[in-house]
């Protein structure tokens, strides 16, 4: 992306990892991965110290501490088609147990993991954004549609996390009442849509630009069209009655404030009061210093968590971590932890993403912040399946930093 990641989410669209042949060689790889769980007394002891970071786990986020991003919308790869198998790792925890000589290990699912899955889409099939005019041309009201029909599919994704909750619970975690907490995007209204849809029935195609109409209009059809997804969304939310998941909120799916568009702060407004009248709060996840980011609470958002963009640029230092917390404790918002393929990949990658749970530890962001993981499409289950135990080192790694026991910081202090 321009200056988001988003946009990388896309370059995840090549062919999975075979999960059974990355199963058995993990297997018979494992002994080689060691987890490091010293060191929790420090992080506890970074963050006692006090910090504006928005906290993790309070009713102001309805609970949620470490949230998922799942993405969902449209590749040609699949990637964002979820089944039971791909979504476990996310919700639980898999250990490798050894057996007797000549046996392979066995997994264990011994603890939940993430506990907030955020289901967000970029691209419809029709090749058209959800997000932002800069990816592509904007979405129109079949592609929202698709998006809904997508999210609730039978057997797959929402009904794909739902199931593997019940299947953790069935291998022993609880409380029995235990739920996933779920966030569902609301797509951005791009503001260069002119024919968006009849989302009303009066017969016009709503308009979300000011080009013909005023900005009071544009802004009354992009609430329409907004009101109208969330409507679709909680109706079938509804008719699936999940046991296992919890919706707590909606998430802003653009990653800046379009300041400039004069439609976009009463339109920010009224669909974070529409959400609080109906009981949900509104996520947002802004670039690095995106416009809006510093005032978030004057558009309505309640949750905000802040992209260092640091692991998709080599080029930008190590510091960038240490700025990017600063701005989120200065101005109370969380920290998002990201990753891409070159965690599969690279060494380089794979330090740099640990660079982000280093930092953690340093700034107190481990315990101290809420936050989300962006991991492209899934690189943490590619992770959990390679071949590799240093790949797979990245998913113990991740969840020992969920958990709030990483304890690696950066050598010798050093910036």
């Amino acid at each position: 992306m321009v200056f988001g990641k988003d946009e990388l989410a896309l370059a995840a669209d090549g062919p999975g990892t075979a999960l059974l042949a990355g199963l058995v060689a993990l297997l018979l790889l494992l002994a080689a991965a060691s987890l490091n769980v010293a060191g929790t007394a420090r992080a506890a002891e970074t963050v006692s110290g006090g910090s504006g970071y928005f906290p993790p786990g309070t009713d102001a986020s309805r609970g949620a501490s470490n949230i998922i991003l799942v993405y969902t919308g449209y590749y040609a790869s699949g990637a964002g088609n979820w089944d039971m198998i791909t979504a476990l790792p996310y919700v639980a925890y898999g250990k490798m147990t050894p057996r007797e000589p000549g046996q392979l290990p066995k997994i264990e699912w011994v603890d939940w993991f993430f506990d907030t899955y955020l289901f967000l889409g970029l691209q419809a099939p029709s090749g058209r954004a959800f997000d932002s005019p800069a990816r592509s041309a904007p979405a129109r009201m079949e592609d929202w549609q698709w998006y809904i029909d997508h999210l609730f599919e039978e057997g797959a994704q929402l009904d794909a996390f739902e199931a593997a909750v019940a299947f953790a619970k069935e291998r022993g975690l609880g409380p029995a009442d235990y739920r996933g907490k779920v966030i569902i995007m609301i797509p951005n209204p791009i503001t260069s849509q002119r024919d968006f849809g009849d989302v009303d029935g009066d017969g016009k195609s709503e308009s979300f630009a000011t080009i013909g109409q005023t900005s009071k209009q544009a802004s009354e059809a992009r609430i329409k069209a907004v009101r109208w997804y969330v409507n679709q969304v909680l109706e079938r939310w509804k008719a699936k009655q999940y046991q296992n998941l919890e919706l707590i909120g909606f998430y802003w799916v653009e990653e800046q404030v379009h300041t400039s568009a004069l439609s976009e702060t009463p339109t920010l407004r009224t669909v974070a009061d529409d959400l609080h009248k109906l009981g949900y709060i509104l996520f947002w996840i802004p670039w690095f210093n995106a416009p809006g980011a510093r005032n978030w609470r004057s558009y309505g958002f309640d949750v905000v968590i802040h992209q260092p963009n640091y692991m998709f640029n080599t080029r930008i230092p190590r510091d960038r971590l240490k700025e990017a917390a600063e701005t989120s404790r200065t101005y109370g918002m969380g920290v998002e932890i990201e990753a891409d393929s070159s965690i599969l990949s690279s060494e380089a990658g794979r330090e740099r993403y640990l660079d982000y749970l280093r930092a953690g530890v340093e700034y107190g962001y481990m315990q101290g912040a809420i936050k989300a993981y962006y991991q492209d499409a899934r690189a943490l289950q590619e992770a959990f399946v390679s071949w590799n135990p240093e790949v797979h080192r990245m998913y113990d790694a991740t969840y020992e930093f969920v958990k709030g026991k990483f304890s690696e910081g950066f050598s010798g202090g050093g910036e």
